[in-house]
This record gives C-alpha cells, structure tokens and sequence, in this order.
C-alpha cells in the first residue's frame, strides 16, 4: 500500500474539492437523489478541470509575483469560491 504524503493530499485536494463544491452546490439548487461522493468522483474531477482550465490559469498568472496573502487568496478563488459562483 502506498504511503500517504502531505503532497498526495494536496493533489488529491486540489482535483476534487472544486469538483465536489459544484456538484453539492448545484444539487442544493436542484433537488436530485442523495448520492455518495464516492459514486461522483469522476464527474467531480472533470469540474474540476474545467474549474481549473477556465479560472486557475488567469488566478495564477495575476499571483505570479505577488505577496503570499495574495497567492492564498486566489487559490480559495479558485478552490473554493469559483465553484459555488459557477452554478448561478
């Protein structure tokens, strides 16, 4: 079994959180059947992606030089608060 590193987490994070917010998100605005995670984890990865491929190029080159509050910010951007905007 591999072992869990701080760098597998924040991978594993970063592909799925986005993902995992737009797809609760939206079931909050359209009611639909309960359904696990672990039954969306493919459909919350390519939001993801998709989250990543429109916001997170843009967020990333604006934070290139900046302070490290900043960086912060525009990775909860792009991690969280971009997800939840999507589905309006």
């Amino acid at each position: 079994m591999p072992e869990i590193k701080i760098e597998n987490l924040v991978m594993f994070t970063a592909f799925v959180l986005p993902g995992a917010i737009s797809i609760f998100v939206y079931s909050f605005i359209v009611p639909q059947q309960t359904f696990f995670l672990k039954d969306k984890v493919v459909e919350a990865v390519c939001f993801s992606l998709l989250n990543f491929g429109v916001i997170g190029w843009p967020v990333i080159e604006l934070t290139a030089d900046a302070h490290w509050g900043l960086k912060w910010s525009g990775m909860v951007i792009v991690l969280v608060a971009a997800p939840v905007v999507w589905q309006y």
